[in-house]
């Protein structure tokens, strides 16, 4: 969980979410973890952020980014910032615009 967090830093609105972690559904064996992240959006209602964590070498992991449930578009809403490779926040695109008054759902 802590290698999402890591690459995901919410914007304080949204950072009274519930995270979730356990194994990931077909994961065939390799230690597969499912990370989750529930907090509530303006207009679209409760929205989960899923990730897969598999376990790499040397204590490495790597990390997928599956998307939200329900799915809508994400570059709507300054809902947080990203780690780069090296290591600066990049902000949100709609950091800044008002919010959308309904969720724009894909």
């Amino acid at each position: 969980m802590e290698i999402v967090k890591k690459h995901f830093a919410f914007y304080p609105e949204y950072q009274h979410g519930v995270w979730r972690e356990g194994p990931c559904a077909n994961a065939g064996g390799n230690n597969c973890r499912e990370i989750t992240y529930t907090v509530p959006v303006k207009g679209c209602g409760p929205v989960t952020f899923d990730w897969n964590v598999f376990p790499g070498e040397d204590a490495e992991a790597t990390w997928t980014y599956n998307g939200t449930s329900p799915k809508f578009d994400e570059k709507e809403y300054p809902l947080y910032a990203t780690l780069s490779e090296d290591s600066h926040l990049i902000d949100s695109p709609a950091l800044g615009k008002p919010l959308p008054e309904t969720c724009r759902f894909k």
